[in-house]
């Protein structure tokens, strides 16, 4: 019995102490080496200069082009969507922004993502670093798990393998690096949509207070902001109600009709995405666009 308590207990204790150890490793090369994502892109840059800034999912990512719209209006920005990101991750990724630099404009993208809960894939660029204080605070509210992703060593980048993982790393350490802002965060896409479908989701109209807390945060920082919903391929949403909460709300979701300007349901391709943004530009910037 003396043999087995001491056998678990010398178990235990080497457990514990490689997952310390692999959590160093694995947390230093998520701020260093090789940069793969843009949280981590955002997080290795000194300071950022911009007029705007753009925040959203990959319908904010993949549809508007700051090259375009600074060659149209004088100004310089960044778009800074990240896929499948939800009100929270948007407040995140500003939060970041704004401990490098303070941009004039702000524009969210928002739409059928209208859940205050963290994104199952919209969150998981962030665990690498949610045992920041800051960032397990917008965490902790929504369950027990995020309490052990940020307290238990390791546990995060096992649970997450696929992302941030072994592969990741060694990624990382190899100086593998991704261009994820090229085209100054635009990331162009090709396809065409050949047969039309329409997009469905559950809306909740109730106001999602991540979204709140941004209006608050923009006024904090003397940063006017917009709120915005892209092109839809034949939407039949009803996003009037945000229109209920946030002051500065556009829709947008019925301003592409034609099937080619797509390459799916919610995602314009290069073609529509360059119309999208002459519509962008000309909303916001009209007098510079004149």
């Amino acid at each position: 019995m003396k043999k087995t308590l001491v056998y678990f207990s010398f178990l235990a204790l080497t457990t514990l102490l490689a997952s310390l150890v692999l959590d160093q490793v694995y947390t230093y090369y998520s701020y260093e080496g090789a940069i793969r994502d843009r949280v981590k892109w955002i997080k290795s840059q000194d300071t950022l200069n911009h007029d705007y800034v753009i925040l959203g999912s990959s319908r904010a990512k993949n549809v508007l082009q700051p090259e375009l719209i600074d060659s149209l209006t004088g100004l310089s920005g960044i778009n800074l969507g990240l896929n499948a990101s939800g009100p929270l991750e948007i407040k995140l990724m500003l939060l970041e922004y704004l401990k490098k630099g303070t941009p004039q404009y702000l524009f969210v993208q928002t739409d059928y993502r209208t859940s205050e809960t963290p994104d199952k894939v919209g969150s998981v660029a962030w665990m690498p670093y949610i045992t920041e204080d800051a960032i397990y605070s917008e965490f902790k509210p929504y369950g027990k798990k995020y309490f052990f992703r940020h307290l238990l060593p390791y546990y995060r980048f096992v649970e997450f393998s696929p992302n941030i993982g072994t592969r990741n790393l060694f990624l990382t350490i190899a100086h593998k690096e991704r261009d994820v802002m090229q085209f100054q965060g635009y990331e162009p896409i090709y396809g065409e949509m050949t047969e039309a479908s329409k997009a469905t989701a559950n809306l909740d109209p109730s106001p999602n207070q991540h979204l709140l807390d941004i209006v608050e945060i923009a006024k904090k920082n003397s940063i006017k902001v917009y709120f915005f919903t892209a092109p839809i391929y034949d939407s039949d949403f009803d996003f009037s109600f945000y229109h209920g909460y946030l002051k500065n709300y556009t829709d947008f979701s019925e301003d592409i009709k034609t099937l080619k300007m797509y390459e799916n349901v919610t995602h314009l391709n290069d073609k529509g995405a360059t119309e999208f943004t002459h519509i962008f530009s000309q909303t916001y910037f009209p007098k510079k666009n004149d």
